[in-house]
C-alpha cells in the first residue's frame, strides 16, 4: 500500500466562491498512484473548516484509477505542531529582533552611565576646592581648568548624540518588534486539533490523476457598497457595484479566482411533521368570582412613531479600464464570476473590489411631503435595466463629481425601478395651509357625527422652466367598520401594491396605505392650487383619534 501526504496550505487554491457568511475552497493537485491501494493524506486543514462539507473529486487521462473512500480526521496535538511554515519563519525573526533590541538596550545603559560619570567629574572637580580655602588662579590653573571642561564638552557631547541615536534606533525596533508580535499572536490564535482528510484510491497501474478537494469554512463574508455617479448634462446615472472582502479562515488566499454568491448557506433540515389536529369541547372548570364590583376591561392604545428619512471624493476623472464580473443566476442566488486573479490574506482588513461598473439612464422628479416638511427633492428615478441583482448596502451619491448624499440602497432585482435623492430645488416653493374643518351631522334614525376636512396645498415655480412635481400625502383610513372614510377630491386611481419604486406619471393615485400621490405639471413663474377633500363619519356617541402607524 502507497502513502502520500501533503500540506493543505502548500496546495494551490484553484477558486474560491466567497458567500454571505462563509466560503467555499477549491483545492487541484496532482498525485502519482502505485498500483493497487493508495491512500492520500491532506494533513494541516484549518480549524474555520466546516467537516460535512469536504468533497474529494478525481480526473484521470484514463480509467485505471477508483476512489473508495474519504474520511475526515481530527486528533490532538502540541500547539508547536500546528504551527504554519510562516508562523515559525514569523517566531525566528521575532528572536533576532529581540536579541538585537537586547544588545541596543546595553548600549543605550552603558551610554547613560558614561554620561553620569563625566557630570560626576566635573561635580568632584568643583567640590575638591574647600570654601574657606583661597585659591591662587594662576595660568596654569586656568589651562588645566579649560581642558577639563573642553574634554567634558567633547565627551558629552559624543555620549548624548551616541545616546540620542541608539533611542532612535531602539523607537523603531520596537514598533518592528510590536507589529511582528500582533502578527505571531494573530497566526498563534489556533487550537490544539490537527485536522486531516484521508482518501482511499485503488489503481489497476501506476498513473498520475487530479484530485479535487473542496470544503467549506467559517470566518469569511462580503458585503455590498455603491457609488452612484450623476450626470447631470448627459442624463446618465453611473452605478458602481463594490464589495468589501473579510476573511479570518486561516488561510490565505493567493492568487485565485474569486466568485462571490448571494446566497446563505445553511443546513436545510428536514420537513416538519403533522399530527391531527382534534377539534373537541373545552372542558368547563367552576370558576372563582373576585366581588360585585371591578373595573372594566379598557382597549389597548397601540402608539406609533413615524419615522422620516431625510435627505440632509471627487470621482476620478480619468477614464479606467473596467473588469466586469461575469453573472450566473440559480433558483437560490446570483454569483458574481471576478475576473483576474486576486490575492486576499487572512486578517481583520477589508479587501474592496469591483463587482461592476454599469450606466444608467434616469428621469428626474420632484418630490415633497409637506405635512412633514416643506422642501421639494430631487429624486432620479432609475430602472436596473441591467442583469444584476443589488443587494441591501450603503450608497454613495454624487452628482457632477461633488459629493452629495449617503443613502441605504434596498435590495433590487433586474428591471425593478429605484430612486434615488439627489438633494433639494429651492426654486420651488410649497405652502402648506392649515386644515379647514367642519363638524356635520346626519341620519334619521341613527344619528352620525360627519367631520368634513379640507386642506390647500400651493406650489410655486420660480424656475425658468415647467417642472413635475409630486406630492404625498395622507387620507385617513379606518379599521373600524363604523368609520367611514369618503374621499371627495381630487379623483383617484388605486394603486397596488408593488415591490420597489413606481415611476410617477401626472394624476393622482391613492395606495393601499392610503397615501395620495398627487403629481402635477407647475408651469415656469407660476403656481398650481391643490385641493383635498375628504369626510370621515362615525357613530354620534363616539369619538374619532388620528394615530399613524409606522
Amino acid at each position: 500500500m502507497s502513502t502520500k501526504t501533503f500540506v493543505a496550505p502548500n496546495l494551490p487554491i484553484k477558486s474560491v466562491l466567497c458567500f454571505r457568511n462563509r466560503a467555499e475552497i477549491r483545492r487541484e493537485f496532482e498525485v502519482s498512484l502505485e498500483k493497487g491501494l493508495n491512500t492520500v493524506i491532506v494533513e494541516r486543514l484549518p480549524a474555520s473548516l466546516i467537516s460535512n462539507s469536504i468533497r474529494v473529486d478525481g480526473e484521470s487521462s484514463n480509467e485505471h484509477a477508483t476512489l473508495r473512500d474519504v474520511q475526515y480526521k481530527e486528533s490532538f496535538t502540541p500547539e508547536e505542531d500546528n504551527y504554519s511554515d510562516e508562523l515559525k519563519a514569523l517566531i525566528k525573526d521575532l528572536e533576532d529582533l529581540k536579541e538585537e533590541q537586547a544588545k541596543l538596550n546595553d548600549q543605550e545603559a552603558l551610554l547613560e552611565t558614561r554620561s553620569k560619570a563625566l557630570d560626576r567629574l566635573v561635580e568632584n572637580l568643583i567640590c575638591q576646592t574647600p570654601r574657606d580655602c583661597t585659591v591662587m588662579v594662576t595660568d596654569e590653573v586656568v589651562d588645566s581648568f579649560n581642558r577639563t571642561f573642553n574634554y567634558y564638552e567633547t565627551k558629552q557631547a559624543e555620549s548624548k548624540a551616541s545616546l540620542r541615536a541608539v533611542q532612535v534606533e531602539k523607537k523603531a525596533l520596537d514598533k518592528k518588534i510590536s507589529n511582528l508580535e500582533k502578527r505571531v499572536h494573530e497566526l498563534k490564535n489556533i487550537d490544539n486539533f490537527k485536522r486531516s482528510v484521508h482518501i482511499s484510491l485503488d489503481a489497476e497501474e501506476d498513473t498520475t490523476i487530479t484530485l479535487k478537494l473542496q470544503y467549506n469554512v467559517h470566518g469569511a463574508s462580503w458585503e455590498t457598497s455603491y457609488d452612484l455617479r450623476v450626470d447631470t448634462k448627459t442624463k446618465k446615472l453611473s452605478l458602481h457595484y463594490l464589495a468589501s472582502i473579510r476573511q479570518m479562515t486561516g488561510e490565505d488566499w493567493n492568487d485565485v479566482l474569486i466568485s462571490l454568491s448571494t446566497n446563505e448557506p445553511e443546513d436545510a433540515g428536514q420537513l416538519p411533521q403533522l399530527n391531527t389536529l382534534i377539534a373537541k369541547f373545552e372542558e368547563k372548570f367552576q370558576a372563582s368570582g373576585y366581588g360585585g364590583f371591578g373595573a372594566a376591561p379598557q382597549a389597548a392604545v397601540a402608539m406609533f412613531k413615524s419615522r422620516e428619512v431625510s435627505s440632509d471624493e471627487n470621482s476620478l476623472r480619468r477614464t479606467l479600464r473596467k473588469h466586469a464580473a461575469t453573472v450566473s443566476s440559480s433558483l437560490v442566488a446570483t454569483t458574481y464570476n471576478l475576473p483576474l486573479e486576486r490575492t486576499i490574506l487572512t486578517r481583520h482588513d477589508e479587501t474592496k473590489l469591483t463587482i461592476a461598473v454599469k450606466t444608467l439612464d434616469y428621469d428626474v422628479e420632484r418630490q415633497v411631503v409637506p405635512s412633514k416638511s416643506k422642501t421639494v427633492f430631487l429624486v432620479a428615478s432609475v430602472l436596473n435595466s441591467t442583469d444584476l441583482h443589488l443587494i441591501e448596502g450603503p450608497a454613495k451619491v454624487y452628482v457632477d463629481n461633488c459629493y452629495a448624499n449617503t443613502l441605504n440602497l434596498k435590495q433590487i432585482s433586474p428591471n425593478e425601478r429605484f430612486q434615488v435623492e439627489l438633494g433639494k430645488d429651492p426654486n420651488v416653493k410649497v405652502e402648506y395651509k392649515p386644515r379647514d374643518t367642519f363638524q356635520q351631522q346626519s341620519g334619521m334614525i341613527q344619528k352620525s357625527n360627519v367631520t368634513a376636512n379640507e386642506q390647500k396645498i400651493v406650489l410655486k415655480n420660480n424656475n425658468q422652466e415647467n417642472v413635475v412635481v409630486t406630492v404625498f400625502d395622507q387620507v385617513p383610513k379606518s379599521n373600524d367598520e363604523r368609520i367611514k372614510v369618503k374621499l371627495g377630491m381630487p379623483d383617484i386611481k388605486r394603486v397596488e401594491k408593488k415591490a420597489g419604486h413606481r415611476k410617477n406619471e401626472i394624476g393622482t393615485f391613492l395606495t393601499e396605505q392610503n397615501i395620495l400621490e398627487w403629481t402635477v405639471e407647475v408651469p415656469a413663474g407660476g403656481q398650481s392650487e391643490l385641493h383635498i377633500k375628504y369626510n370621515v363619519e362615525y357613530p354620534q356617541n363616539e369619538n374619532v383619534v388620528y394615530a399613524e402607524q409606522y
